[in-house]
């Protein structure tokens, strides 16, 4: 994998191992890497270098301190046509304009991932709809059970939060571009606490915020370094298993996984400036095939909206 940055200390605390570099300027690189180089960095002050990994993932880019969100300078690249890499990863400690699903703020602290990935499958892929959520909420699972003392222990409320104890410490989006029926590209956005927890105003939707660390048997067992590693490796994992024909494997995974099967909840009209209207309420029975619910004495499935746990 092929290392950008303009700070070698925070590359350092991802990955530990990393100790050759050289000036980006004195290297040969692909000329698709430098619209990223480009809009990811403040400064053309950058250090380059190389090791070897099991996974998939090509190059990473990696910043102390992101100006804009990540996920959003991916997006409007994509959105212009701009070729990129393959098999990219960004990584910011923190950063300004972080958000999650239709642009909810996500307060970003240092020692906390914020990840960006882009895929070209340049294929057609099932329920691409919601494909990619899926693929990384069960990537995030998957990497939490490697944390010694959390292993089973976190869910995934609908859609897309990622729970401890009843207590949000990830998030993840996803968007595609398409071609008729084939994904040409693909971004996975993945906010997770590791180290600190964000002073989050509580609501009906998130009650409250943690990280890894207020769980994990000890601060170390939850090392930045250490979960961003395994995340690399199951999300390259996941990735590979989807465009493989994989879905209802990973999708499997969503479901046993899943909070809210068999309880109480409210699903509200999912507007940020408006108050938010119940559509739906009653015991959640079932997850469909493209992450639609269906809830007990409804006949229709419901496809959209913020949802509410009733205890």
């Amino acid at each position: 994998m092929k290392i950008i940055t303009d700070n070698i200390a925070y590359v350092k605390r991802l990955l530990p191992g990393v100790d050759r570099w050289q000036a980006l300027d004195s290297v040969k690189v692909d000329q698709t890497v430098r619209p990223l180089v480009d809009k990811l960095f403040s400064t053309s002050e950058l250090s380059y270098a190389e090791i070897h990994t099991d996974s998939s993932w090509r190059y990473l880019f990696a910043t102390a301190h992101a100006a804009r969100s990540q996920y959003d300078t991916l997006s409007e690249l994509c959105e212009r046509g701009v070729p990129l890499p393959d098999h990219v990863l960004c990584m910011a400690d923190y950063g300004t304009g972080f958000h999650g699903f239709k642009n909810r703020s996500w307060v970003s602290l240092p020692g906390n991932i914020h990840l960006v990935a882009y895929m070209t499958p340049q294929k057609e892929l099932a329920h691409v709809g919601v494909g990619f959520i899926v693929m990384a909420v069960a990537a995030v699972l998957q990497t939490l059970d490697t944390v010694p003392g959390l292993s089973g222990r976190a869910g995934v409320k609908w859609v897309n939060d990622i729970l401890l104890d009843g207590a949000k410490v990830c998030g993840v989006l996803a968007s595609c571009q398409m071609q008729r029926a084939r994904v040409d590209g693909a971004i996975v956005g993945i906010g997770m606490n590791v180290e600190s927890a964000p002073e989050a105003v509580a609501d009906l939707f998130v009650p409250r915020t943690a990280c890894l660390r207020d769980f994990a048997d000890s601060d170390q067992a939850c090392r930045l370094d250490r979960v961003f590693y395994e995340l690399a490796a199951e999300l390259d994992a996941a990735y590979r298993r989807y465009c493989d024909g994989g879905y209802a494997e990973l999708l499997r995974i969503y479901r046993e996984r899943s909070v809210i099967i068999g309880k109480m909840a409210s699903v509200r009209v999912d507007k940020v400036d408006a108050e938010p209207e119940e559509m739906v309420a009653g015991k959640v029975l079932r997850i469909g095939d493209n992450l639609e619910l269906y809830l007990e004495h409804h006949s229709a499935p419901v496809s959209s909206g913020r949802l509410i746990l009733k205890n």
